[in-house]
């Protein structure tokens, strides 16, 4: 999602080892809550039992998992929360979703030769693969509501942050990267708290305890399975794809060539009321007039103008 506005600001949303070895699936007894920090945190329990090999039930197995890593903010990493089964799983199953005529896929497509991702990526930046209600344009690829995993990672995300039970999880939006591909440090102004799951080649992913950015910041490698949550609209984050292989499961994938990192980040949508205000109030700071004027101005449509004014990275 390399694009830009007047050509000087950059969009902030287009931010075990690489395993290849087969883990398998792990017994989680049932547990009636969990642990988190010291906090007991009670945990929905699923509707109904499932045959996809993935952990619908958070309350079954989360409390097997190691203690989550601190991160500022009351953020943290969860390490192997999915194995290489499940992680294959839900990256074919996401993966189904869009339209394959999408603008989306065929960016992917266009970019899948070294050649192509260095002519049609030149900033080397994560590319659109599955969106649900982007957190920002509200717009979607995907032709199915991805709802049990959206509420997966509202549990998920609220058992890990107990600050975060304000926020419901209601926006999906995947990206692939390619080896060396980065988010500069950024915040994700206006959004809030939000989830990350990380699968394929691990990253080099640093955030920082000051808002603004100021100080050292904590670093971190995220390997394929692990799962991030933080305040990402208030602590400043960056990240880097390693030089290092995927998991064995990822030859076996669509991952359109080059790609090597799929990040997918669940999280609350701006509501249509509040992007309509942060793009106009944009536009007046960037180019002195209304959207609707900027795009008598442009000729390009007030919609598009809105998506592109709300991805810009404004904050550093």
């Amino acid at each position: 999602m390399a694009q830009s506005a007047r050509g000087a600001l950059e969009l902030s949303t287009s931010s075990s080892r690489a395993r290849g070895d087969f883990r398998p699936r792990r017994e989680r007894p049932p547990r009636p809550a969990m642990m988190t920090g010291g906090v007991a945190s009670k945990v929905k329990p699923a509707a109904s039992k499932s045959t996809d090999p993935f952990p619908w039930d958070v309350s079954e197995w989360l409390g097997c998992c190691a203690k989550p890593e601190p991160l500022p903010m009351g953020g943290c990493v969860l390490r192997n929360v999915l194995n290489d089964i499940e992680q294959k799983w839900l990256y074919e199953h996401l993966g189904s979703l869009p339209d394959p005529n999408h603008e989306d896929l065929q960016g992917l497509r266009s970019t899948a030769t070294r050649e192509g991702h260095a002519t049609h990526n030149v900033k080397n930046q994560p590319q659109s693969f599955v969106t649900w209600m982007h957190p920002y344009s509200r717009k979607t690829n995907a032709r199915q509501k991805p709802g049990r995993f959206l509420e997966w990672a509202g549990q998920l995300m609220h058992a890990l942050a107990p600050s975060s039970k304000t926020h419901r999880i209601d926006s999906m939006l995947a990206q692939l990267y390619a080896p060396g591909g980065s988010l500069n440090k950024h915040r994700d102004e206006a959004l809030s708290w939000g989830l990350i799951v990380s699968l394929g080649s691990p990253a080099d992913f640093r955030v920082w305890a000051d808002p603004a950015g100021g100080g050292e910041p904590q670093c971190t490698i995220v390997r394929s399975g692990d799962v991030v949550v933080g305040e990402w609209g208030q602590m400043p984050h960056a990240v880097t794809v390693l030089n290092e292989p995927p998991p064995a499961w990822w030859a076996s994938v669509q991952h359109f060539g080059v790609q090597r990192r799929c990040s997918i980040l669940l999280r609350q949508a701006l509501s249509d009321k509040q992007q309509r205000k942060m793009a106009e109030t944009r536009c007046q700071k960037l180019h002195g007039c209304s959207v609707a004027a900027l795009s008598k101005q442009t000729g390009k449509d007030e919609e598009y103008l809105r998506w592109l004014l709300c991805q810009l990275n404004l904050n550093y």
